[in-house]
C-alpha cells in the first residue's frame, strides 16, 4: 500500500503529470479563445446596431401651431336649421329677396366687414364658400373635371351656381377678397357659439394679444386657429399645465325635442341623450332597451347626436383645455456596435484573456515561424550543395567542425572527451566558454608544441633590464 502511495505521489509530482496537465490547460484555453473569437467575428459581420435612449429636460417649450375643427352641425346649432334636412338646405341655397334686402344695409367694405350679420345672410354665404371649396379643393384630380362640368351644366346645380355667382359679385363690388370673405363668414358663425378662446398663463403679468383666423369652411367642418399679433404673445410655454382654453356653447333645443319624442313613443330615455335629463326624469323614464320595445307606429325625424363620456356640468357648453404635461422628452440615438478598431481591440482582449497573447506576441510568432522556415530551407540547400560536391570529387568547404588545422582535432584535445564518451568540457578561444581556459594570445594557426616550420615552441624569455 505504501509503495502504491509513493508511486502515485511520485507520478503526481513528476514531470510527466505536470506536462500532461499543462497541455490540457493549454488545450482548454485555446478552445475558449477559438470559441470567443468565432463569436466576435460572427457578431461583427452581422453589423449589429444599438440604441441609446436619453431623457432631455427643457426649461420651456415652443408654443405649437394649433388648429381647431368643429362639425358644421354643431357650428350651425344656433341657426335653428337641420343640416341633414334636404328641404332646409334647399332654402339656404336659394338666393331670395331677403338676402338682397340684408345686403342693402352692407353697401361698403367697412360695414360689410364689421357690422353684424343676420343668420340668413351668414348661412347663405357659408353655403356659397363650402360649395366652391368642395368643387375646387376637396374633389380628387380624376373627379375634378367631371364635377366642374356637372356644376356648370347640370340643372340640379342651378341654385348653387346662382348663389355662388351673386356672392362673388357682391364681394367684388365691395372690394373684398375671397380670403377676407371666408374669414368674415367663419367669425360670424363662431360669434354665436364661442364663449372663450384665449391663451392661458399662470403669470398674471402676461398679456396676450390674439385674434381668431378661419382656416377652412366646408360642408362638414369649420376649422379655425389662434393668431398672435406680436412676438411676446407667441412666447414659449414656461409652466406645465393648462396653456390654452376654448369654451363653445351649442344650442340643444332640437336634441331636447328628439328626447321628448322618444319618451312619448317608448316611455324611456334614449341612451345618447341621457345627459340632457336629470335623475328624477330618468327614474320616471328609464333608459331604453330596444329589445323589449314593440310599436306599430313609425315617425322619422332627423337630429344630431352629442356623445359624452360622463354627465356634463352644463349640457350647452363644450369646454376644451389644452394641457402640457411635462417638458422632458426622450432622445433616441442609434449607432453601430462595432467598428474596425473596436473589433480588433475585442479580438486582442479575447486572446489576451485566455492565452496571454498580444499583438506583439503574434508578431513574434510570425517572425519565429518565418525564421524557422528560412533555416530549414538553408539546411536543405547546404545538404544539396554537399551532395553535389561529393559526387564531383571536390572537398567540402571548410567549416569550424571540419578544419583540424585551424582548431585542432577532437581526438587531440584531451579535455573534450572523457570517460565513456561523455562531454566534460572543451577549450576554446572564449575564456568564458568552458572550464578550461587557454592562452588567448596564442595564434590559432599554430599547432600545439610546434612552430609553423615544424620546430618546437620555446617559452618566451625575459629581457634583461639595464
Amino acid at each position: 500500500m505504501t509503495d502504491r502511495k509513493q508511486q502515485f505521489m511520485s507520478f503526481l509530482y513528476g514531470a510527466s503529470f505536470r506536462r500532461i496537465a499543462f497541455y490540457i490547460l493549454i488545450f482548454f484555453l485555446a478552445m475558449m479563445t477559438l470559441w470567443d473569437v468565432t463569436s466576435l467575428t460572427l457578431e461583427y459581420f452581422g453589423n449589429p446596431k444599438q440604441a441609446n435612449m436619453n431623457v432631455k429636460f427643457n426649461q420651456s417649450v415652443t408654443y405649437p401651431n394649433m388648429t381647431f375643427c368643429m362639425p358644421r352641425r354643431q357650428a350651425w346649432s344656433h341657426f335653428g336649421v337641420n343640416v341633414g334636412d334636404k328641404t332646409s338646405m334647399d332654402k339656404v341655397e336659394q338666393w331670395g329677396p331677403n338676402i338682397e334686402k340684408e345686403l342693402g344695409n352692407l353697401t361698403d367694405r367697412e360695414t360689410f366687414m364689421h357690422a353684424l350679420w343676420p343668420p340668413e345672410l351668414v348661412m347663405s354665404a357659408y353655403q356659397a364658400i363650402a360649395t366652391l371649396n368642395a368643387l375646387e379643393r376637396e374633389s380628387v384630380a380624376q373627379q375634378a373635371v367631371k364635377d366642374i362640368n356637372r356644376f356648370a351644366k347640370s340643372g340640379k346645380k342651378k341654385r348653387a351656381r346662382t348663389l355662388v355667382k351673386n356672392w362673388l359679385d357682391t364681394i367684388s363690388d365691395r372690394n373684398v377678397t375671397f380670403a377676407e370673405f371666408t374669414n368674415r363668414v367663419g367669425l360670424e358663425v363662431l360669434r354665436r357659439s364661442m364663449k372663450s378662446f384665449q391663451r392661458w398663463s399662470y403669470n398674471d403679468s402676461d398679456v396676450f394679444h390674439m385674434k381668431t383666423a378661419i382656416n377652412w369652411l366646408s360642408n362638414t367642418h369649420l376649422c379655425f386657429r389662434p393668431v398672435f399679433q406680436d412676438e411676446e404673445s407667441f412666447k414659449s410655454i414656461e409652466d406645465q399645465g393648462i396653456f390654452f382654453i376654448m369654451v363653445v356653447a351649442q344650442d340643444v333645443k332640437m336634441l331636447r325635442c328628439r328626447m321628448k319624442m322618444i319618451r312619448e313613443m317608448c316611455r324611456c330615455t334614449p341612451q345618447t341623450l341621457q345627459y340632457l335629463s336629470d335623475d328624477k326624469s330618468v327614474a320616471e323614464f328609464p333608459l331604453c332597451d330596444y329589445e323589449k320595445f314593440r310599436t306599430s307606429r313609425t315617425r322619422r325625424m332627423r337630429y344630431s347626436l352629442s356623445h359624452t363620456q360622463q354627465r356634463a356640468k352644463n349640457p350647452v357648453i363644450t369646454s376644451i383645455k389644452l394641457i402640457w404635461g411635462a417638458f422632458e422628452y426622450l432622445e433616441l440615438e442609434q449607432t453601430y456596435v462595432w467598428s474596425l478598431w473596436t473589433f480588433t481591440a475585442a479580438i486582442g482582449g479575447s486572446i489576451g484573456m485566455w492565452l496571454g497573447l498580444s499583438m506583439l506576441s503574434l508578431i513574434q510568432l510570425i517572425i519565429f515561424l518565418t525564421d524557422r522556415t528560412a533555416h530549414k530551407v538553408t539546411v536543405v540547400k547546404k545538404k544539396k550543395d554537399t551532395a553535389v560536391h561529393s559526387s564531383a570529387g571536390h572537398e567540402p568547404p571548410p567549416h569550424y567542425e571540419t578544419n583540424p588545422a585551424q582548431f585542432g582535432s577532437a581526438n587531440n584535445n584531451p579535455t573534450q572527451m572523457r570517460g565513456h564518451g561523455e562531454r566534460k568540457g572543451s577549450a576554446s578561444m572564449n575564456p568564458f566558454g568552458g572550464p578550461v581556459a587557454v592562452n588567448i594570445f596564442e595564434s590559432p594557426f599554430q599547432q600545439k608544441g610546434k612552430t609553423p616550420q615544424g620546430s618546437a615552441m620555446t617559452a618566451p624569455t625575459a629581457m634583461p633590464r639595464n
